[in-house]
């Protein structure tokens, strides 16, 4: 449980400095997306893990 949040705290502050960086073209960075991608993977894997329990 200390593992997911701390990976969702990186990628929140990461995205947070995209959006902040980049204020217009934000959506044409290639790490934009892929943090999008895996903060959804985390999601999903967390809800399937707390389904579990």
């Amino acid at each position: 449980m200390v593992a997911l949040g701390f990976i969702y705290v990186v990628f929140m502050s990461h995205l947070s400095y995209i959006l902040l960086e980049k204020r217009e073209d934000f959506y044409k960075e290639k790490m934009f997306w892929y943090l999008i991608i895996g903060l959804m993977a985390c999601l999903y894997l967390t809800a399937m893990i707390f389904k579990l329990f």
